[in-house]
Formats: structure tokens, C-alpha cells, sequence
């Protein structure tokens, strides 16, 4: 269905498709005019990636629309416009030694050769994000892979390395060279609770293991078009019953963002409180006709405002 949607789209067969993070991929998408972009994009590269989708050739200039859903969306689309225009991006903060990402690497590096430990420790260190790696942390990695974890019965498994303690050598054991390239990657593996509607007893869908863990019994959440009340929750399975259209309980988290654009949120949102302030202290003496209402109920802060857009300024401060 998707490969039929992008092909119709390359062809110009239809005149609008709606994409979900497609429009962040390096995907031939063909050409694109305008890009509507509904609620916060919440950070200038996503908004940048998925806006330069449209007009996405040599001389071309990408247009798109930021439509908001709630004042709070209005506030942060108000500054990711003002961001952009400036040129700002998030900065990319590279994790000192991560030790996930090593360790695998460890154990593939061993599946191709043996290795000795000095010189795998100065090849580790050549990378930047090693530069400053402890020795002590190597080495606790090494004994990691040779001795393996301890399990409940309290017998060591998942030993993927075999330590020459005399010459301080490193070979990989059987099984090695399939785990490191079944098992590659650094995205926690989450399983998912099945929502199980009662009192039919229907699987109606899945939910990720985080949230059900976290969730109790009462809460009412979203699946699909339906709001679905929490009788209980099980190992695996989240047991609810219809909740006739209630709205969700305030259980949800906000998505996280990067810290540069709240902070300009926030900027924006501080002069439009300011400036509303003081239209409301005005407001006894703008009552004197409609006119002065409608004025006094459009106006807002310039310097929230997108370039080129016409506003009538707010006094400088309060009387």
C-alpha cells in the first residue's frame, strides 16, 4: 500500500498524501509543492528535514505550514519559525564511552581476529567519543565477555570471549561471529502487553511494556478511535472495557524535545503574557466601541510574529 502511495505521488497521479516520518527519510518522494506540517514538528531539524521535502531541487525553495493544535503548539511553532529563519539547530551531543556500543563492538572485532588487549585499547582510543576511555573500563568489559552473567541459578552465561590472561590475547567462542551480527544495535528491546477488551474477551490490540507497567487500573487511555478503561493489568496483557468516549487520564508523558527550542518557547511565551497583561489592563478603556474590542482582542506581540507579518505593537511596559 505504501509503495503504491509514493509511486501514484511520483507520477502525479494524486494531489495530496498524507506521510507520517516518511518526509524525514532521503526517500525519492518526486516532486512535492507544499508541505503541511499539523501540530509541532518540535525541533528545527525534524521541521527543516520534513519542510525541505517540498520544491527539493536545484534552485528550488521549500515551502510549508505549520497548523498547531493548542496555544502551547502556537507558542513553539511561533518560535521554530523564528529559530529557523535565524539558521539554528540543535546541537548534537556525542555520549562519552559507551560502554553498550563497545561491548558489541569488542566481540565482533574478536569474531574477525584475535586481539591483543593493548592494541585493541589504542584502536578503541583513536575514535572520539573514546579518546578519554579509563583503562579500568576496557578491561572490566573484557572480563565481562569471558567470565560472562550471572544468573539466577547462579551459573555464568552468555560468555562470548576467550581471555589468554598470560598473553593478554582475546579470541572469540563459538557463537560469537552469529551474535555479533544478530544482535547489533543500541535500541532497547521492549515487548509489548496485548489489550484484551472484556467482558468478550477480543484482542483489540498491543501496547508497548513500558506504559502498561506503568499504567494503573482506572486509567483511561486511546486505542484506535475508542477510549479504553484499565480493569487490570496482567503479565502480558492489559485486560480494559469500553469507556463510551471518556477522555484520556492525565497519565500521559509529553514527548521530549530538544532544550534550545522550550527555551525560545518559553521567550516567546513570556512577552506574549506580558502583552496581555497589559491589553487587559487597557481593556476598561478600549471598551468605548466595537471597534477598540476587536483591536484589542487581535493584538499580540510583534516579536513572536514570523518575519513579514503585520502586528500592532504592545506598549513597552505596563503603566
Amino acid at each position: 500500500m505504501r509503495l503504491t502511495a509514493e509511486e501514484k505521488l511520483k507520477r502525479g497521479q494524486v494531489r495530496c498524501a498524507v506521510a507520517t516520518a516518511s518526509l524525514e527519510l532521503g526517500i525519492d518522494v518526486g516532486a512535492v509543492d507544499l508541505v503541511v506540517q499539523l501540530e509541532s514538528p518540535r525541533s528545527f531539524s525534524v521541521a527543516l528535514q520534513r519542510i525541505g521535502r517540498a520544491s527539493h531541487h536545484r534552485g528550488g525553495v521549500p515551502k510549508g505550514r505549520l497548523f498547531p493544535a493548542t496555544r502551547d503548539q502556537l507558542v513553539e511553532c511561533a518560535a521554530l519559525v523564528r529559530g529557523m529563519r535565524a539558521g539554528n539547530l540543535e546541537v548534537t551531543r556525542i555520549p562519552q564511552w559507551p560502554l553498550d556500543v563497545l561491548a558489541q563492538q569488542l566481540v565482533a572485532m574478536a569474531a574477525c581476529e584475535d586481539l591483543a588487549e593493548d592494541e585493541a585499547y589504542a584502536l578503541v582510543r583513536r575514535a572520539w567519543p573514546y579518546r578519554e576511555l579509563p583503562r579500568a573500563e576496557f578491561d572490566a568489559l573484557i572480563e565481562m565477555h569471558a567470565e560472562g552473567v550471572a544468573r539466577r541459578a547462579g551459573r555464568a552465561q552468555g560468555a562470548r570471549l576467550h581471555r589468554d590472561g598470560v598473553h593478554r590475547v582475546v579470541k572469540a567462542r563459538r557463537g560469537s561471529r552469529i551474535a555479533a551480527l544478530t544482535s547489533g544495535g543500541a535500541i532497547p528491546e521492549t515487548a509489548q502487553y496485548a489489550v484484551i477488551a472484556e467482558p468478550e474477551g477480543v484482542a483489540i490490540g498491543q501496547v508497548d511494556e513500558d506504559w502498561a507497567v506503568e499504567s494503573m487500573a482506572g486509567d483511561i487511555f486511546l486505542l484506535g478511535n475508542e477510549s479504553w478503561k484499565i480493569r487490570r493489568v496482567e503479565a502480558g496483557r492489559v485486560r480494559v472495557e469500553n469507556a463510551h468516549g471518556a477522555p484520556p487520564s492525565g497519565t500521559g508523558k509529553r514527548r521530549g524535545g530538544p532544550r534550545s527550542c522550550p527555551r525560545k518557547s518559553r521567550a516567546c511565551a513570556g512577552r506574549s503574557s506580558r502583552c496581555s497583561t497589559i491589553l487587559r489592563a487597557r481593556s476598561s478603556s478600549w471598551s468605548a466601541s466595537a471597534r477598540s474590542r476587536r483591536q484589542a482582542r487581535s493584538r499580540s506581540c510583534a516579536t513572536c510574529a514570523p518575519a513579514g507579518t503585520r502586528w500592532v505593537r504592545c506598549p513597552p511596559s505596563a503603566p
